[in-house]
Formats: structure tokens, C-alpha cells, sequence
């Protein structure tokens, strides 16, 4: 049986899904048709509406934890120097995700995401109008992340880190590039540390999604993960 993932969006007056596949056992599906405000229906054939978990529990799915998107201001700042140490780890070091082997940054990724996404993460650490960054601890990755400008302000994702102190030295530095507009993270609900990475950076939450597997749970490092990609790409 292959595995699908779906994080089911509270949008609006949408017909249509959108679904890209990383390979064969997973498909994470962004863009269900789920009106208002609550997730509590699902537009279907006809614009009709079910019960969300009826909808999908019939099918064998099983619901796993939401992922929340939460919105900050960041005020001006000067800019952050890209090779910068992390203050509470004298050990760790901020710097351009292209100076680490890629091969280390898709290993990592693949702790954090069920299944090798080579060709998409090549180039999505590489976008022009974005800031790809890895925290190295004694020569070793011990996180990465990614910020790009969207049509609104700049969204962060993915966040993965091996703990608190180098998802904060991330998080800061991806921040930084967004200065002088609204930032956006997209959080996993079942990870304290990530919640209280948003919440300690006054960001607030803006909607929230279901996070849903059909079939067995793949064996994610869910402490890793601070920021998921998107809800569109998993």
C-alpha cells in the first residue's frame, strides 16, 4: 500500500487539488477543499460538505498532529554576517548551506521527511530570491534551513535542527533576511520545542492543518523538525 501524506489547508473557494509526488510511497496532497474557519468540512463534488474526519477516516486515514502557521513582524535590522556563531553554542557555527557537502544536507533532510527529494532539494536550497543556511557543530551538520520571499513578506521552511539552541541560531539568521516585513513558519503542533521557538519570538498562529497518514507512520526524527517545508511539499 503506498503511503500518502495530506495536510488538509483551510482555503476558500478552491475546486481543485494539487498533489506532487517525492516518490512512489509518498505524496504529500497541499491544497484540499476545506471552507470555513474551522478544518470541520471538505468541498467536494457539487460543493458539497463533509464531516472532515469522516471524510477521510472512511478511507483509512489516521490523523497524526496539525502543523500551524504562524505569522511575525520582523522589525529592521542590520544584516547578519552569513559565518556567524551561535551564542549559546560557542561550538556551533552559522554558514551558507552551499559551503556543507550536499550530500550531508540530504541525509539529513531524510531524517526529517520520508523519502530521498535529491532533485527538488538541490534546487529548492538554491533559490534566487532566498537564503539557505546550516548550523555546523565541529564540522558536522547539525541543522539547516531555508527562508524565500513569497508574495507575502518571506516564509521559512524547512526548519530542521538537532535541538533548541541551533534551530534558534537558524531561525535568527533566517529572520534577519526577512527584516522590515511579515515572516511566516509553518509549525509541527506535536513539538513543544518547535511551538515555543514561535511563540518565544512573538509570532502568531494564522490557521493550522491535519497532518494524516494512510498506512503506517513513517519513522521521522520529530525533534528535528521545527519548520516543515510547506504544506503544499511536505
Amino acid at each position: 500500500m503506498h503511503l500518502h501524506l495530506f495536510d488538509i489547508i483551510r482555503l476558500v473557494n478552491l475546486g481543485t487539488w494539487q498533489c506532487v509526488n517525492h516518490a512512489d510511497a509518498v505524496s504529500p496532497t497541499g491544497k484540499a477543499l476545506v471552507a470555513g474557519r474551522p478544518i470541520s468540512g471538505a468541498i467536494g463534488e457539487r460543493g458539497s460538505r463533509r464531516p472532515f474526519k469522516t471524510r477521510w477516516t472512511r478511507g483509512g486515514f489516521v490523523f497524526s498532529h496539525r502543523n500551524l502557521r504562524f505569522r511575525a513582524e520582523v522589525p529592521d535590522s542590520p544584516p547578519h554576517s552569513s559565518h556567524s556563531p551561535d551564542s549559546s553554542r560557542p561550538d556551533d557555527a552559522i554558514v551558507p548551506l552551499d559551503e556543507v557537502p550536499f550530500d550531508d544536507v540530504l541525509a539529513y533532510d531524510r531524517t526529517c521527511f520520508p523519502a530521498a527529494r535529491e532533485a527538488f532539494l538541490r534546487g529548492w536550497i538554491r533559490q534566487e530570491e532566498g537564503l539557505a543556511l546550516g548550523c555546523l557543530r565541529q564540522g558536522r551538520l547539525g541543522g539547516f534551513g531555508v527562508v524565500r520571499r513569497c508574495g507575502e513578506g518571506c516564509k521559512i521552511g524547512p526548519l530542521f535542527a538537532d535541538d533548541a539552541d541551533a534551530a534558534e541560531a537558524l531561525y535568527t539568521r533566517l529572520a534577519a533576511f526577512a527584516s522590515g516585513g511579515p515572516l511566516f513558519l509553518d509549525v509541527p503542533e506535536n513539538h513543544p520545542a518547535a511551538m515555543a521557538l514561535a511563540h518565544r519570538h512573538g509570532m502568531a498562529e494564522v490557521f493550522g492543518c491535519a497532518r494524516m497518514y494512510l498506512g503506517p507512520a513513517p519513522g521521522l526524527v520529530h525533534k528535528r523538525i521545527f519548520g516543515i517545508t510547506t504544506f503544499e511539499l511536505g
